[in-house]
């Protein structure tokens, strides 16, 4: 679709129209922002999506002169200007930043306060390639790379301050090993998180995942531990403890999985090149998917799958969250 509408400032433009100045603070120190999905047309979890977003903003005083609510009309605004094919769905990202650094202030055309855009595209875009890892698993592995302690800058604030990621997922992808991605640790060897995706380990029916200390808190996180792993639809009521964890514990887990908003739960099959548990997709990890593809009314493996499909002559090999070894 050539047509897509962005919402930027308070008003409705065309897609081209989602830039921003070389002189903005976002391009020299980094924005926060917020990135979610649609179920059946629907946003998924907008609200907490923006409850996050506004907290960014306080912890990095940033001023946003609407309020949740009108946010939430707009995106929803936004949804019904962008139409889709039939199994696609939206993907927003809300970009905010402070504006024009004080000292252009004066240039012309310049946004002096608060910058905001929200910008809407396929879900398809985000989750290329990934299908196959419904089935196959995900290998994680631990780059030299570590977290930014959140005594330096908070981890639970979403901000674009993301090069140690990107270092780490260059690092990895030299492995040439397929369907790798990075999970980075912290300064004391505890696992965080990945590229925009928590991370648990099942052991005897319990799941376990680390702290907020040092990660983001994900929306996918918390909706994996309180209407997920106990759902009375199901009728299970999995134990869920969140405390440090190291590559010992992952190593020994019986089951791995990553959760994000995109593709909300991938198994995780192998971790620095060790098996977990019988080296496929856990069970427990394959029912929490269940659940989760109940309770949105989407079968969420299929779904991504028929895309993969779908759009196969236009995606390359590798996916958002994973870089293809330079050769």
């Amino acid at each position: 679709m050539e047509n897509r509408i962005i919402w930027k400032n308070g008003d409705f433009l065309p897609e081209k129209e989602a830039v921003v100045s070389i002189y903005d603070a976002g391009m020299m120190y980094g924005t926060i922002f917020e990135m979610t999905r649609s179920f059946k047309k629907v946003h998924f979890k907008l609200k907490e999506h923006l409850e996050r977003l506004f907290a960014s903003a306080k912890y990095f005083n940033i001023n946003i002169s609407y309020s949740i609510e009108q946010l939430v009309d707009i995106c929803n605004q936004l949804l019904k200007k962008n139409i889709f094919d039939n199994g696609d769905e939206h993907r927003l990202l809300i970009n905010v930043s402070s504006g024009a650094l004080s000292i252009y202030k004066d240039i012309d055309g310049i946004i002096n306060g608060t910058n905001i855009i929200i910008t809407d595209f396929p879900l398809h875009w985000t989750v290329r390639n990934m299908g196959k890892l419904y089935d196959e698993g995900l290998n994680l592995m631990t780059p030299s790379q570590q977290a930014i302690p959140s005594k330096i800058l908070s981890n639970r604030a979403k901000h674009h301050n993301r090069l140690p990621f990107l270092r780490a997922n260059m690092e990895v992808a030299q492995s040439g090993i397929p369907n790798t991605w990075a999970l980075l640790l912290d300064n004391n060897g505890f696992l965080t998180e990945c590229v925009g995706a928590n991370v648990f380990l099942i052991k005897d029916g319990i799941l376990y995942t680390p702290k907020t200390t040092n990660i983001l808190a994900g929306i996918s996180r918390k909706y994996v531990m309180t209407e997920v792993a106990k759902n009375l639809y199901a009728r299970v009521d999995f134990p869920v403890i969140e405390t440090d964890l190291t590559v010992y514990d992952a190593i020994n887990s019986d089951e791995m999985f990553v959760c994000a908003t995109p593709f909300c739960i991938l198994p995780v099959t192998s971790f620095n090149g060790s098996k977990i548990g019988d080296g496929k997709p856990g069970k427990i990890t394959n029912k929490l998917l269940d659940i989760w593809s109940y309770n949105v009314g989407v079968n969420i493996p299929e779904q991504i799958k028929k895309w993969n499909e779908k759009y196969k002559n236009d995606i390359s090999g590798s996916t958002p969250y994973q870089f293809t070894k330079k050769t």
